[in-house]
């Protein structure tokens, strides 16, 4: 697959100030770069690592300088985002000529203060819900917002509550007992049922619209049952719209029909090797 279409923006940016921007397309050639990204459908924060090929003195100055990361990657014209993340650690590797500087990116960014706030008696859990994903938002500026969500049992409280500590597993805390989740993908907080999926598009995948190889049938044993759940893992050309939750509408010889995305890998080399998107999906 030629280098010759793969674009990408990437944007490194301290906690104030200007941000570094390093860009490869069509008729900007760029520094190489490399990453490995995982995104899974749970609360927990998902490895990611991008690595900068020979940048020179000033660029790694300003990329050990920042906190915050944002990748934009694809193909000309047709490119997305698919990191947004805190910087969680920065090395630099010399090998005679060749400088290679690995970022390590956290996926569900740590909120930098904890909450201590009080809400008065007769509060709903969807009241104390909304709050946390405020404060949240509030103190990360790579969190954009929240997707819109339904929560069908509402309880109201008769006493005051006091939220005190980390809102993230103060949040799950309030989620669990009405069987929801949260996830962080790409900057946004979603809130969904457990075992459902993002009310969004589906995503189409064929032979015909960028499938690489053909499928092949997963098993995975289902927490706290006797029994596994039957999916797919497949692989497509770089596409920024995989994201756990979504819904894979899947057409091959070996497999097809529709599967809930679980957890969806971007790995690749903006100049040579791959370029490409691994999916677990199950039933």
């Amino acid at each position: 697959m030629s280098s010759y279409f793969r674009s990408y923006d990437l944007t490194i940016s301290p906690k104030s100030g200007k941000a570094l921007s390093l860009i490869q397309n069509r008729d900007t050639p760029g520094l190489a770069i490399e990453f490995n990204i995982q995104k899974s459908d749970t609360e927990q924060s998902n490895p990611a690592t991008v690595k900068i090929y020979n940048p020179n003195e000033s660029t790694i100055a300003k990329i050990q300088a920042s906190e915050f990361l944002r990748l934009e990657a694809g193909y000309h014209k047709k490119t997305g985002i698919i990191l947004i993340g805190r910087i969680n650690n920065t090395s630099v590797d010399i090998n005679g000529s060749e400088v290679a500087v690995t970022i390590e990116v956290e996926t569900r960014p740590p909120v930098p203060i904890q909450i201590n706030k009080s809400l008065s008696k007769g509060s709903t859990n969807i009241q104390i819900i909304d709050e946390l994903v405020k404060f949240i938002i509030d103190n990360l500026p790579e969190v954009e917002g929240k997707n819109p969500y339904v929560i069908p049992e509402i309880i109201s409280y008769k006493s005051a509550v006091t939220l005190v500590g980390d809102p993230y597993e103060i949040l799950l805390q309030y989620l669990t007992p009405i069987k929801h989740i949260y996830i962080v993908d790409n900057g946004v907080i979603t809130i969904l049922p457990t075992g459902g999926f993002v009310l969004d598009s589906v995503i189409n995948l064929s032979p015909s619209n960028g499938m690489i190889g053909s499928p092949h049938q997963i098993k995975e044993e289902i927490k706290g049952k006797d029994e596994k759940k039957q999916g797919v893992e497949v692989k497509s050309i770089l596409n920024h719209n995989f994201a756990p939750r979504r819904i894979l509408n899947l057409t091959s010889k070996k497999a097809s029909g529709r599967y809930t995305i679980s957890t969806v890998t971007f790995s690749g080399n903006s100049f040579s090797g791959d370029w490409i998107t691994t999916v677990r999906a199950f039933v």
